[in-house]
């Protein structure tokens, strides 16, 4: 079945698996109040 599941792609690749756990973390993170917010960059104009 495995092998069935790879060769019609319906298996993600590893990146993407990655993209989307680091995706869902971040909104987690954000929905729960976790996030410090980044102080604003200072740009020398």
């Amino acid at each position: 079945m495995h092998q069935m599941l790879n060769e019609d792609g319906l298996i993600p690749e590893v990146s993407e698996l990655k993209e989307v756990y680091a995706s869902l973390d971040a909104l987690y993170q954000l929905l729960a109040g976790k996030i410090k917010k980044k102080p604003k960059p200072e740009f020398n104009d």
